[in-house]
């Protein structure tokens, strides 16, 4: 009767993440039997610390040469221990045990695993976790305005930000700057490492052809912050060429370090600034790099 309750749970929360694009790879619960013979259901159920989760995507991807995706659970820490070699040591043996208690896990790792744990949050519930202890559990809860960087590529974009603009003077502390990446690289490093590198999350839009949200991610990432999300939006142009110019040049980028929409899109036109800006206060992300690439300078076979 236990396993087949577990069963049972395991395929409703399996059933809610596949709605939600994501793989419930494993689980476990805890199940007991109450003084008066109830079968009772503790602790938890379906979180990242019990389960373990795959974006769908990503899944199919990693198939494809035979490995597994990152999971969106504890095993970031997991991983770290074992790197420590925490799995090599004996938990009945006091000098053991007295270097996991002294252990310091780095910031790095507990600032990377509060990510993870507000990312699947959000794919599974739709809010970010604050949201929802508002909403659903009645708490008082906030969380500061986000700090958005925005960054264009010309004045004449202008008037498809004022949608999303008046959404975020009531919702996130924000700037607009006007950079050309073709023609101010050193303004645009400059800036990026005085500025963009503060930012909790940057909106880069340009037309035709949008290399500006590439070419912010790319700074970030080179400054030492690829944690610091950047959304793509491909502003609307003169000619059906021009958007598609804009379109392609977010989206076919290698590895896809720049956020897209749901739909694996480009933001796109006045609308899709509206909805980039809701997207970077109301959505989590995951830190993304560009793979190191070397270069091959001259003539080699």
């Amino acid at each position: 009767m236990h396993e087949r309750l577990a069963l049972q749970i395991a395929g409703a929360i399996s059933a809610h993440a596949e709605k939600c694009g994501i793989i419930l790879a494993d689980t476990k619960f805890e199940i007991t039997v109450s003084e008066d013979g109830c079968i009772v259901l503790v602790d938890e159920k379906g979180t990242p610390d019990s389960s373990r989760f795959w974006d769908s995507k990503a899944w199919k991807k990693a198939q494809v040469k035979g490995l597994l995706p990152p999971s969106l659970d504890k095993q970031y820490v997991r991983k770290y221990g074992k790197d420590a070699g925490i799995d090599k040591l004996d938990p009945s043996n006091p000098e053991h045990l007295a270097i996991v208690d002294n252990l310091c896990v780095p910031s790095s790792v507990t600032d990377m695993t509060t990510r993870i744990y507000r990312y699947i949050f959000w794919r599974l519930t739709g809010m970010q976790i604050e949201v929802y202890q508002n909403k659903m559990m009645g708490m008082a809860t906030s969380r500061r305005k986000p700090r958005v960087e925005i960054v264009i590529g010309s004045e004449s974009d202008r008037p498809q930000t004022t949608d999303g603009l008046d959404y975020l003077d009531e919702t996130a502390d924000y700037r607009v700057s006007v950079i050309s990446c073709h023609r101010n690289k050193k303004p645009l490093r400059s800036f990026s490492k005085k500025h963009l590198i503060q930012a909790d999350i940057v909106i880069a839009g340009a037309g035709m052809a949008a290399a500006l949200p590439g070419d912010v991610k790319s700074e970030l990432c080179m400054l030492g912050h690829p944690e610091i999300p950047v959304i793509g939006v491909a502003f609307k142009g003169q000619t059906e060429d021009a958007n598609m110019a804009a379109k392609l040049c977010i989206e076919q980028l290698p590895e896809s370090p720049v956020e897209l929409t749901q739909n694996g899109t480009a933001y796109f036109g006045k609308p899709g600034f509206h909805d980039a800006c809701i997207a970077a206060v109301e959505h989590e992300f995951l830190p993304k790099a560009f793979s190191p690439k070397p270069a091959k300078i001259g003539r080699f076979n």
